[in-house]
């Protein structure tokens, strides 16, 4: 069953998401902006050993950041560009 959450609660669920994902996890976003917490969850389920898979469409990266995402092994990082 769907679950509605407010803009508030979404750090939240979103940390508890990727905390609580076994061994493989999927994250499909519009957009990906990428803050020190999310790195390091990012960065631990790498260390686990435990793959990740992220779909997005445009990016607001820097270059520190798009480095961060070449250095993990178990991550895939797929960008889907709008066909409009």
């Amino acid at each position: 069953m769907a679950k509605f959450i407010t803009t508030k609660q979404i750090s939240s669920a979103l940390e508890e998401l990727i905390n609580d994902a076994d061994k493989m996890l999927y994250l499909v976003s519009p957009f990906l902006k990428l803050s020190k917490d999310f790195q390091e969850l990012i960065n631990s389920r790498n260390k686990h050993e435990k793959k990740t898979v992220i779909i997005y469409g445009k990016h607001e990266l820097t270059p520190e950041q798009l480095k961060f995402f070449t250095g993990l092994t178990r991550l895939l990082k797929v960008s889907r560009k709008s066909s409009r």
